[in-house]
């Protein structure tokens, strides 16, 4: 968010959601994010953490192969 272009746009909906990297974005980041979106007078509905990885045990995959 080096730009205030989403800031500006977000506006224009009724609220925003924020993506963010699991485990690549720093929390400060997304902090400031939040806060520039808000200050542009845009609401902020939650957050999205993507990219994050699941490991399932081996045993879970063996019940869901039987069903």
């Amino acid at each position: 968010m080096t730009s205030s272009e989403a800031a500006t746009i977000a506006v224009d909906f009724d609220a925003a959601m924020l993506v963010v990297a699991c485990e690549q974005t720093k929390w400060e980041v997304v902090q400031m994010v939040q806060e520039k979106i808000e200050k542009a007078g845009a609401n902020v509905l939650g957050v999205v953490l993507n990219k994050r990885r699941f490991y399932i045990p081996d045993s879970i995959y063996r019940r869901l192969a039987k069903r």
